[in-house]
Formats: C-alpha cells, structure tokens, sequence
C-alpha cells in the first residue's frame, strides 16, 4: 500500500515537472519571438515592414542584433 502511494505521488510529481519544464519553454520561447520583433522593427527604420539583406547586414555590424541571434545558435558569419 505505501510503495503504491509513494510510485503514484512519483508519478504526479514527473508529470508536474514535465508540464513546467514545458510551461518554461513556450514562454522562453516566446520571450525571445518578442524580442527578436523588437530588434527587426529597430532594423525597419523607415517602418516599410520589410528588411532588406543591406539592413541585415549592417545591423549585424552592431552587436545587439549578432549577439541575440548566436544566443539562439544561429550562426551570423554567413550573412555577413
């Protein structure tokens, strides 16, 4: 009777961490759509909604943009 109490209480708290690793990564995610949103709009001077490979590139040059992208693992030396 204890062992199944102690495996079902098991059970339950796998899933409980499951469902907040979970939770943590769709809002890790979406932090960063958010943020890399915010960084395009800064790109999209004259808010045309569109960025060009020419704007890419220099805002590249800049760190905020390169170092944000290298955090999510993408590579920026090939844009470059």
């Amino acid at each position: 009777q204890v062992t199944g109490v102690f495996c079902n209480t098991a059970i339950e708290s796998a899933h409980a961490d499951r469902d907040i690793a979970i939770m943590k990564q769709l809002v890790k995610k979406r932090n960063q759509v958010s943020a890399l949103k915010e960084i395009f709009q800064e790109i999209d001077q004259n808010k045309a909604e569109v960025v060009n490979i020419l704007d890419l590139k220099a805002a590249l040059d800049g760190k905020k943009l390169s170092s944000f992208m290298e955090s999510l693992g993408i590579n920026t030396e090939v844009l470059r």
